[in-house]
């Protein structure tokens, strides 16, 4: 009997050292109170070269993760387009690197702008393994003639980096668009 308790013991133990485990920290969250975002305002996001282009805001993780997935709110200002994605970027100098770490398609998640737009969330395939001090970047883009919205934070956090559609990186001092890795 004494044997049996025991065994019960540490399979309860191992369960909730087990959940602790596998339970998802956040990396990094710019989003208000309550998961909050502006759902009437953000940034555009496209390729073309006359409107702001790629977009992507740095973050350093506290500790070294492997990343599961990403929460943000987009929505698109041409139904129906396809080619948006999120993509996990090294820092070069400042600013994105030119290969990502991985790249996530958004095809068929965003609402049209102006439509109640819920958060939505994205799993990483790759689950790239982001070092504790080191600067990444989450950026977004859209296809040559799409337009899509990054809504932006609530927490009226500023600051990121965008090209010129020509892969020409520059800062802004802008509010970001809501995000939560």
């Amino acid at each position: 009997m004494l044997r049996s308790s025991a065994c019960l013991t540490a399979l309860a133990l191992a369960a909730a050292l087990l959940a602790a485990a596998l339970q998802a920290d956040v990396i990094y969250t710019n989003f208000g109170g309550g998961d909050s975002f502006l759902a009437g305002s953000g940034l555009i996001v496209t390729r073309d070269g006359w409107a702001w282009s790629s977009i992507a805001m740095s973050f350093v993780p506290a500790a070294s993760y492997s990343l599961s997935s990403i929460e943000f709110a987009a929505s698109t200002l041409i139904p129906g387009s396809a080619g948006a994605s999120l993509a996990i970027f090294v820092d070069d100098d400042g600013h994105p690197a030119g290969t990502p770490l991985e790249t996530i398609a958004l095809d068929g998640l965003m609402s049209s702008f102006g439509d109640p737009s819920p958060l939505l969330k994205v799993k990483s395939a790759d689950h790239p393994v982001l070092e504790a001090g080191q600067t990444y970047w989450v950026g977004m883009n859209a296809a040559s003639g799409g337009l899509a919205v990054w809504n932006q934070t609530t927490a009226l956090t500023t600051g990121f980096s965008i090209t010129d559609g020509a892969g020409t990186w520059s800062g802004s001092e802008s509010v970001q668009g809501a995000v939560q890795l």
